[in-house]
């Protein structure tokens, strides 16, 4: 953001389309016989371009200056100025030659393989333009991050490439008979979930990885089916209304000031004194709550996805199911946006002219989201590649980006169709994930409980951790039908949660009986488990915990023992700390263990029926602030 640094600083000179950075200067043509004018002004053209990628892509575009163009170029100021009216008139000719040179590329690539397949034919496409990224990281930088911070003209530049890539796009992909009818919004989430994969390799200085990775990604991507109904938005969107600068302290009105100016000046010529004037507070107000422009932009990501995730999860956590709380969440989150233009368009929009910091907070501050599909997906019967999440975050972002620049915030609901198919659709299929997509979110069809989907799994796990049961008799006690019973059981075996121990005869027929599997794991077979089975089973561990305790508390269980325990205590420790600690956790649970088998004897002895409670123990590593 603004950060100004020496140009090659980040590894030697600059590979640029027109030659590298150290270079360009000694590509000069001099006028005279033999050197036409025109393409005198041409070689000079190409300089500057490259000197443009080589700069932009170092230093970013704002701290990029005309005399920077002039010295590593070897043109002149005065014969810049002949050129391009200006750095920006500059900047968007050298966009539009690069954007020529991807286009080329990729027509050149599908000409090529016309006798292919219409699938092999997209992903040669798709495997060019990662090769293109890959040979020319600077340039791809520039296009996919650095533009984003130059102003309205760029971002139109942009919106109508990126419907080019689209359009050739879809000419191959209409050449299948089974995708003729795929939503245009599906289409364009394609697109972006390569581009989206792009920025984030390109952001981490991995844009090498990008052409084993992508042919992954474009695989993932066209293994979508077009949906077999078409989807629609089944409520009315919330009416629009300008952004309210009311708060509840100096520094969230700060907050929403910035989001206001961002979405009409962009980030990068929004100012100080403008953000304090909407605001109307001073100067001192202002950076005492906040360092200065890039922390308050920082502070709003933060804020606005902490409002986000708050709209999003009592309607996911409402819902009967997981597919249906999806639907529900990607509804309540557009809904809430749909009423908050300014900070809509700070999510959506803003944050790309922001740079690469902004948009890793974005995805630290919309981690949640990731969480709870990841959360609902262990154990279907459909499985994705590692890249496949990120695809889809990207997808999702592509399309609220599209929205909101075509259609303004308050269009945002009627992508909540869209982005429940591509979310549920690679994990339950086509069907499934059409009718959830073009449900209310609610799931109360089809003979589903009013429990929301988390207090179920926990209900099950909990009776099954102290008895054996049939689907029967664990829906006579939660109060579901055995129908959703048994759907939560088939995801509780295929995630090794609970097994199926024995089938009894009842009423002539076999019944199945199922047990918990998650009492104890050996330390040894949990260190022979993969990080990816480990993380399976303390997820859905985690769930049941937060489950029952939610069900403490709501029903004031929780608290009416004065003599209940609750301790969180951060700690920073060394290797030896470490195993100390864990060997206080673990004698403190053996211990534990001893005193729930003698309580259960004398429980025995008397006829007394006991206390029913929950001993948790959790010590775990915590990421870096």
């Amino acid at each position: 953001m603004g950060e100004s640094r020496p140009l090659g600083s980040a590894g030697g000179m600059v590979a640029t389309p027109w030659g590298t950075s150290e270079t360009l200067r000694g590509r000069m043509l001099r006028p005279g016989p033999g050197n036409r004018a025109e393409e005198v002004a041409q070689n000079q053209r190409e300089r500057i371009f490259g000197a443009m990628v080589a700069s932009v892509a170092e230093r970013g575009y704002t701290a990029t200056r005309v005399s920077d163009l002039v010295d590593l170029s070897g043109v002149s100021s005065r014969t810049f100025y002949d050129l391009f009216a200006d750095k920006q008139a500059c900047f968007m000719q050298t966009l539009e030659a690069v954007f020529a040179l991807g286009i080329e590329a990729a027509e050149a690539a599908t000409a090529a393989t016309r006798e292919l397949s219409w699938e092999e034919r997209l992903f040669g496409g798709f495997s060019t333009f990662a090769e293109i990224i890959a040979t020319q990281p600077a340039a791809a930088r520039v296009c996919l991050i650095e533009a984003y911070a130059a102003g309205p003209e760029v971002l139109a530049l942009l919106d109508d490439t990126g419907e080019r890539f689209e359009a050739l796009a879809r000419q191959i992909d209409l050449e299948s008979p089974e995708r003729g009818n795929l939503p245009p919004e599906l289409l364009t989430a394609y697109i972006w979930a390569l581009l989206e994969v792009a920025r984030n390799r390109l952001g981490d200085g991995a844009a090498a990885q990008l052409p084993e990775q992508m042919d992954e990604v474009s695989r993932f991507m066209v293994s979508y089916q077009p949906p077999p109904q078409p989807l629609r938005l089944g409520t009315r969107s919330p009416a629009a209304r300008p952004e309210d600068l009311e708060a509840h302290s100096h520094a969230e009105r700060v907050l929403r000031a910035l989001a206001v100016v961002i979405a009409e000046k962009g980030y990068t010529q929004t100012t100080i004194d403008e953000v304090i004037a909407r605001a109307s507070m001073s100067a001192t107000t202002f950076y005492a709550n906040f360092k200065g422009k890039e922390d308050a932009l920082m502070a709003a990501i933060d804020g606005g996805g902490a409002q986000v995730v708050a709209a999003m999860m009592p309607a996911f956590e409402r819902s009967a199911d997981w597919p249906s709380g999806v639907r529900a969440a990607f509804g309540a989150m557009f809904s809430f946006l749909a009423t908050r233009p300014a900070l809509a368009h700070l999510m959506a929009v803003g944050v790309y002219g922001a740079g690469v910091p902004a948009l890793k907070r974005r995805a630290r501050a919309l981690a949640p989201l990731g969480a709870l599909i990841e959360g609902g997906a262990p154990g279907r019967r459909h499985q994705i590649p590692a890249v496949g999440l990120e695809a889809i975050a990207g997808a999702v972002y592509g399309l609220m980006y599209r929205q909101v620049r075509k259609g303004g915030a308050e269009s945002l609901p009627a992508l909540a169709p869209f982005c429940t198919y591509l979310t549920l659709a690679p994990f339950i299929g086509a069907e499934e994930a059409c009718a959830a997509a073009n449900g209310d979110g609610r799931g109360r069809g089809g003979g589903a409980s009013d429990l929301p989907y988390r207090v179920v799994l926990s209900k099950l796990l909990e009776i099954l951790n102290s008895e054996a049961a049939s689907p029967a008799a664990l829906a006579a006690q939660i109060g579901v039908g055995v129908e959703e019973v048994t759907e939560h059981l088939d995801q509780l075996e295929l995630a090794g949660l609970v097994g199926l121990v024995e089938e009894r005869e009842e009423g002539g027929s076999l019944v199945p009986i199922y047990s918990s599997e998650t009492n104890w794991i050996e330390d040894h077979v949990w260190e022979r488990m993969g990080l990816a089975e480990r993380r399976v089973v303390s997820r859905q561990i985690v769930r049941v915990v937060t489950g029952e305790l939610d069900r403490a508390v709501e029903s004031e269980a929780f608290d009416a023992r004065v003599d209940r325990h609750l301790t969180r205590m951060p700690v920073v420790l060394d290797e030896q700390g470490w195993k100390e600690l864990m060997k206080i956790h673990l004698d403190a649970f053996l211990a534990s263990i001893e005193v729930r088998e003698g309580s259960k004897e004398r429980l025995e002895r008397s006829g007394e029926k006991g206390i029913r409670g929950r001993s948790v123990q959790v010590f775990f590593e915590v990421p870096k602030p």
